[in-house]
């Protein structure tokens, strides 16, 4: 069915006239397909079919606007009389179970069975047992997906068998002698794979040091928000050793969320890591990929990895595309491509299939979000999925954003642990700061380097952006060229294009004009993203570019540059828009393009919807119609707040919009949090909102409890204090230990995260409000409150504690009306006097 376009399947409906086995939707066309399932003893009549054929009837009367595609499937076959009735008729299509077969065969969800037994035939062979497969091989499902099962026979008795998967692959004993039971064949001797090489060691050797230094040009270097950093002028090579931090990670279940080293997960089995853009979860991989290809390189790093032997197979899931259906091993096959092996793809094979029977291949998946299409991305999980039940030994790390992962997480968690990447913490901001200007200026640089972390970590808005690799790495290139430190993630992307357009390595490019490139890639951006595509061909981005001017020329009237110009110099001066590699398209071989990374697509498709970058534009239709259908889609999540931001003093309508669905409906309603969680976003990204907007949505953001990593987010920035007041509010009015909680957890994060006597005083105002209640979790709060107020005055010091006296006093005062807390009242006050203040 996936193969159809069909999805949503559901199975054993009640429909109009009776039960409908397989009920499924087309994903893109007004199609249904229905379908009936028998496994007979005894070819399927004229009686059957007409039955199913009144069910169809019905259904398609029922309703006429959607065609119904409809299917009978007997494993027994049908009469002839019925075959030749439906051929004139065309009611529907008749499989059989030989033509389920070739349809799983046409589909390449199975080899053929005359591939599987040369597979079989030649380890035969190879081990010199004279019995041969004289039989017809049957199908076998399990778990692990499809299996053809081969029987060898002497003198006609049984004396092996043998299991290959549906890729192709001859299953190694281990995994086979499972099925033994299933077949009832625990008497026979299973037939192992044998395949001596074919090839000289030597022409081995070669063929795989081809393929690791294409690793090394691939995953070695870092590039810096798409550009391959100064490689174009060759000047300077950033080498991923010298730069790279390493990493941590958070369980996504279970009871703690406390921040992994990389290294200690990596022995837990098959990984999946999802995080936010530019988190580093591909130069994560990269660093995988060089540091197993490279033994030596594994030390150049302290990150403590794993000493084992692994022959690394980067995918990136951008370039799949319709390679998402194949089986895994045939994905892994078509690296020797992309490694320009040609003329070597079967020592390559043979290379990549000993390392996994040996168990020493490393899979590593970048990007499985980038799969746009979410039937393929399914169907590259599945067969992901079926890999791991034939390959157990081999190792897995995939990447994937949270968004794009969430939709199959199902489909991997029984193989797969879950991690989130963490942000960055104060020491590795300042970390990287000192790599960058060591690697620019040698060794002087490093005082340069701690400089300026100091500047990023002591500010809430640059450390928040700080936090996150990609945008640290552009902060330090716009610092660089610019001179400047943005505080917004708007203005870091602003400035971080312009650079890259205009003032990023002069001495080769001439520098673009900001008028006329940021109009067309905004638009090409805005197109894709409704395509919801990463990658378009070179004749498909010169047609878009074309429709631009058409559609802008009050905007792009005197641009002189050719569309097909216009690229190429992107490409060169910047990299933002680059070459990815080539595909068939329309019968003919085309190179394909695409935003090197996502982030650029997506802040240049919000540019597009502000200002007007679009095509069929109305001069006088508000923004809101235009964005209205996109608010809560997940594809444009990154988006909308972009818009909000952009759209400074005028996004109060959008504001109201989303703040609507967010204030009316059940609260567990997945629409009313969607709208609430980009709301939250708005808050964290400082849109422009009046006072009551803002307040109204930080007292909706408090009242939900399901919105704890929101309001740590919040609380961490600049209204972490007005977020405090309606956690007040809220827990005032709930009485609970829970509202308690997490009005102790924000006030809490919002002093540490600002250092200021203002958050300072926000912890004490909440301490004094609720000591009224002589319950243990307030008492468990003001223990905190008091932590994280000695832990800000011990980094902050003693300025501006002294206006602190009398909010200290008051709250001391409050504290002490209950005798058992006497001694947290004379801690508060201990920790003031320690801090240089008055006393309270």
């Amino acid at each position: 069915m996936t193969s159809l376009g069909y999805s949503q399947a559901r199975f054993n409906v009640k429909g109009a006239a009776r039960e409908i086995d397989i009920d499924a939707r087309h994903r893109y066309e007004q199609r249904r397909l229905l379908a009936e399932c028998k496994a007979t003893g005894e070819k399927i009549g004229g009686p059957d079919i007409n039955k199913f054929a009144g069910v169809v009837d019905a259904e398609r009367r029922q309703n006429d606007k959607v065609d119904i595609a409809a299917y009978f499937v007997s494993l027994s076959g049908f009469t002839g009389e019925v075959r030749a009735a439906e051929e004139s008729l065309r009611r529907m299509t008749l499989l059989s179970a030989d033509d389920v077969l070739k349809e799983l065969i046409h589909s390449r969800v199975l080899v053929s069975a005359s591939t599987a037994l040369a597979t079989v035939s030649r380890a035969a062979a190879l081990a010199k047992v004279t019995a041969e497969a004289t039989e017809p091989p049957e199908i076998l499902l399990s778990h692990a997906g499809w299996h053809w099962v081969f029987w060898f026979s002497s003198g006609r008795q049984r004396t092996h068998f043998a299991v290959v998967h549906a890729d192709g692959t001859h299953l190694a004993t281990e995994v086979a002698s499972a099925y033994a039971a299933t077949l009832e064949a625990q008497a026979l001797r299973y037939l192992p794979p044998h395949a001596p090489s074919a090839f000289a060691p030597q022409a081995l050797e070669t063929v795989r040091a081809s393929y690791l230094r294409f690793l090394e040009l691939e995953c070695g270097e870092i590039e810096i928000a798409g550009i391959p950093a100064d490689r174009e002028a060759g000047t300077r090579q950033l080498r991923l050793e010298r730069l790279f931090v390493p990493m941590h990670l958070e369980p996504m279940d279970g009871p703690s969320r406390a921040r992994v080293p990389v290294s200690r997960v990596l022995e837990t089995g098959a990984l999946a890591i999802v995080g936010a853009p530019g988190c580093g979860k591909s130069t994560l991989l990269n660093r995988l990929a060089v540091a197993y290809a490279f033994p030596e390189k594994r030390a150049a790093v302290d990150d403590a990895l794993p000493e084992r032997e692994c022959f690394p197979l980067v995918v990136r899931c951008r370039h799949l595309e319709q390679m998402a259906k194949w089986p895994i091993t045939e994905v892994l096959g078509s690296l020797a491509n992309r490694a320009e092996l040609g003329g070597h793809e079967a020592e390559f094979q043979e290379i990549v299939g000993a390392a996994l029977r040996d168990g020493k291949a490393l899979l590593l998946i970048d990007g499985l979000d980038e799969i746009a299409d979410e039937g393929l991305r399914t169907t590259f999980a599945r067969q992901l999925r079926l890999f791991l039940a034939t390959y157990p030994k081999a190792g897995l790390v995939l990447s994937s954003r949270e968004a794009g992962y969430r939709a199959i997480a199902g489909l991997l968690a029984s193989f797969t642990t879950c991690f989130r990447v963490s942000e960055f913490n104060a020491a590795e901001i300042t970390r990287l700061c000192v790599a960058w200007h060591e690697e620019m200026a040698g060794r002087s640089g490093a005082a340069d380097g701690r400089a300026l972390a100091h500047v990023i970590t002591t500010s809430d808005r640059l450390a928040r952006l700080a936090r996150n690799p990609l945008l640290l790495m552009t902060l330090l290139l716009v610092k660089r060229w610019v001179g400047q430190l943005p505080t917004k993630r708007s203005l870091l992307y602003q400035k971080a294009i312009e650079v890259l357009l205009m003032t990023w390595n002069t001495e080769a490019y001439e520098s673009l004009e900001l008028d006329e490139a940021i109009p067309l890639l905004a638009y090409v951006a805005l197109e894709m993203m409704k395509r919801r595509v990463q990658r378009l061909s070179h004749a498909s981005l010169v047609r878009l570019l074309e429709q631009a001017r058409a559609e802008m020329p009050d905007v792009l009237r005197f641009s002189n540059t050719s569309p097909a110009s216009f690229v190429r110099r992107v490409e060169l001066r910047s990299s933002i828009l680059m070459l990815s590699g080539h595909a068939e398209e329309d019968g003919s071989l085309q190179a394909f393009y695409e935003f090197r990374h996502l982030t650029f697509q997506e802040y240049l498709a919000a540019i597009a919807l502000v200002h007007g970058y679009y095509a069929s534009r109305r001069e006088d239709e508000p923004i809101l119609n235009v964005v209205t259908p996109m608010l809560l889609s997940p594809d444009w999540k990154e988006v909308i707040p972009l818009v909000a931001v952009l759209l400074g003093r005028s996004a109060s309508s959008l504001v109201k919009h989303i703040k609507m669905a967010a204030g009316l409906g059940d609260p567990k309603d997945q629409g009313r949090l969607q709208a609430l969680e980009l709301l939250g976003q708005f808050v964290i990204d400082e849109v422009q909102m009046p006072p009551e907007q803002l307040a109204y949505v930080l007292n909706l953001i408090a009242h939900d409890s399901e919105g704890r990593p929101l309001i740590e987010r919040i609380a961490s920035g600049r209204y972490g204090g007005v977020l405090a007041k309606s956690l007040l509010v809220e827990a005032s009015r709930r009485g609970d230990d829970a509202s308690v909680d997490l009005l102790c957890f924000a006030v809490c994060r919002h002093a540490r995260s600002q250092m200021t006597p203002g958050a300072v005083e926000t912890v004490l105002q909440a301490v004094e409000s609720v000591a009224s209640q002589n319950r243990p979790a307030v008492t468990e709060m003001i223990r905190q409150a008091i932590d994280a107020i000695e832990e800000v005055l011990g980094r902050a010091g003693a300025e501006g504690t002294n206006e602190l006296s009398a909010a200290v006093g008051r709250t001391c005062e409050a504290v002490a009306r209950h005798p058992q807390r006497t001694a947290e009242a004379e801690r508060l006050q201990r920790v003031f006097r320690a801090a240089g203040s008055k006393d309270p």
